[in-house]
Order: structure tokens, then C-alpha cells, then sequence
């Protein structure tokens, strides 16, 4: 059972090949655990909230995409 103090993430985007993939977060760690592994022209710490962003998720070791 999930609170209103879980941060949740879950792929939106249908089962299948695509250009792109969407993936929602939500909840109060939301930001900080996403902007550990997403990389973007934007600093998702600045962004304000309800927003989309293109970038790669990157092992935050490696680097790698």
C-alpha cells in the first residue's frame, strides 16, 4: 500500500519500440532521485513542477546512457 510520503515512478509510455519512453515520478523525493540519473540541458532541482523534459537516464558511475 502506498502513502501520500512514497516517491513513485512508473513507465507511461505503451509496451513496444519507440523513439521515446515517458516515465512518471511523483512524490516528495521525486526531483532529488531523478535528477541523480537524468541528464538534460535543464537542472530538473530548478524546474518547475507539471513540466516535461527531454534528457537520458545515465548510470550515475559510468555515465553511461
Amino acid at each position: 500500500m502506498h502513502t501520500t510520503h512514497d516517491t513513485i515512478a512508473a513507465i507511461s509510455t505503451a509496451v513496444g519500440e519507440g523513439g521515446i519512453a515517458v516515465i512518471r515520478v511523483s512524490g516528495p523525493e521525486a526531483i532529488a532521485r531523478c535528477a541523480a540519473v537524468f541528464r538534460s540541458s535543464h537542472d530538473l532541482t530548478k524546474a518547475e513542477s507539471h513540466t516535461v523534459h527531454y534528457g537520458h537516464i545515465v548510470d550515475p558511475v559510468s555515465g553511461e546512457k
